[in-house]
């Protein structure tokens, strides 16, 4: 028996690939970059500047919450009358 084995590759008669037809959809070579640079660059820019104080966190969660009373809003001997006791077995 030989050390080596020889293969021989026979050739198709069928074709591997289709040819590939051209198309001009987008692609590198079809990209107009003078175009595109233009649209890019020629923006009309607008900048508006806030007309009201600017406020940092703690004063606008302040604000917000305005509307909650302070603890010292409410009378703690009244208060006491409208605290349930819980669920207890004798609380009815």
């Amino acid at each position: 028996m030989p050390k080596n084995i020889e293969w021989t590759i026979k050739k198709t008669a069928k074709k591997r690939f289709e040819k590939i037809e051209q198309n001009n959809s987008p692609s590198p070579v079809t990209y107009k970059n003078d175009e595109a640079f233009d649209k890019l660059t020629h923006k009309n820019r607008s900048f508006v500047v806030p007309k009201q104080k600017m406020l940092n966190y703690f004063d606008r969660v302040i604000k917000t919450k305005s509307f909650v009373p302070s603890v010292g809003a409410y009378d703690i001997p009244k208060a006491d009358a409208f605290i349930t006791k819980g669920a207890r077995t004798s609380y009815r």
